[in-house]
């Protein structure tokens, strides 16, 4: 096992990199909180398998158990570090070995959680899955022995503890307003939404969960939630993405499919609030900036078994691939 670090400006994270168990993710103790595209999760699966490597570590995150492991990795990210680079995108990478003995720690506090959470690599996790029932498949049409211990059981994994990552914002831009003028949009989002024009010079970003800001018109405003009309029945429809398609999108623009609808467009927040309004210059009538989605309320949908709202969250820094591979040896 190893320690992985990335610095991307004044953030670090810290991981521990392993293996995580394809029966975990089977059994569904690995969470999942995003569907997947299958043709995007066959071409991955066929990637993996013919390469016979994983080349992109999986990035599951867990909330038990933080503290003696958050400790472990400080201390043994405190002696000299195994390699050291800084790549072309400006975030560090820096990676410590674990003896032995240390990684047997990892693997009996491991035990003590009971969930990890799929917080960015769905479709990697997925592919990593298929690959190992392709292989389990080839073996017993073989008339071998699968033991559950071969390599391809497991896929390479950042374990991250969730108070360590940072989640940006992920941000809707509209090409229209579907028929109405920019007076009749705002009067409709009025019924749901208390909206002033901002000060100029007055911050952009949203203060808290349910407080948006709209871009119209080469202005900002204010755009809070009432309360009246919030639903409270399940941990989707308490999302502020939810709340954007179940009362702006939808019943206002009427889009229905945030995925395929072309009418829409999602802009992550690593690229501030400058690229909203340059969007809303070039290709686009209207932006929604929005508050961040913490961890907790992906993990809140995951343990509910439901899905998260398309486009939800944005992590940085990702995972450089390559950087960190696991060959599948002595297979194929």
């Amino acid at each position: 096992m190893y320690i992985y670090q990335q610095t991307m400006g004044d953030h670090t994270q810290k991981a521990l990199v392993g293996l995580a168990s394809n029966k975990d993710y089977e059994e569904k103790r690995i969470k999942r909180h995003e569907y997947t595209l299958a043709k995007k999760e066959e071409d991955r699966t066929k990637l993996i398998n013919i390469q016979n490597a994983s080349l992109e570590p999986v990035f599951l995150t867990f909330r038990d158990n933080q503290e003696p492991i958050k400790h472990m990795i400080e201390k043994i990210s405190s002696g000299d570090c195994y390699a050291d680079c800084t790549t072309d995108d400006g975030v560090r990478h820096v990676l410590w070995r674990c003896t032995p003995d240390e990684s047997e720690w990892f693997i009996h506090e491991f035990e003590k959680i009971p969930n990890l959470y799929v917080a960015d690599g769905h479709h990697r996790t997925a592919a990593a899955y298929n690959v190992g029932k392709l292989r389990e498949k080839e073996k017993l049409e073989a008339g071998e022995t699968v033991t559950g211990e071969e390599p391809f059981n497991y896929f390479l994994t950042l374990f991250y503890p969730v108070d360590v990552l940072k989640v940006y914002d992920y941000n809707r831009v509209l090409k229209t307003l579907n028929g109405l003028t920019s007076e009749q949009f705002v009067e409709k989002l009025s019924e749901h939404f208390d909206i002033k024009e901002l000060p100029e010079g007055a911050s952009t970003k949203p203060a808290a969960k349910h407080r948006f800001t709209l871009h119209l018109d080469n202005k900002w405003h204010s755009m809070d939630l009432k309360a009246t009309s919030l639903d409270r029945s399940t941990p989707i429809t308490q999302l502020d993405a939810q709340i954007l398609t179940d009362l702006v999108f939808t019943p206002i623009c009427d889009i229905t499919d945030l995925k395929k609808d072309q009418r829409i467009d999602f802009v992550g927040g690593i690229r501030g609030h400058k690229e909203l309004e340059r969007r809303c210059k070039e290709d686009c009538v209207a932006a929604i900036a929005m508050y961040p989605c913490t961890m907790e309320e992906v993990m809140d949908v995951a343990d509910a078994d439901m899905i998260m709202p398309p486009k939800s969250t944005w992590f940085e820094p990702k995972p450089r691939s390559g950087l960190i591979m696991r060959c599948f040896e002595g297979e194929m």
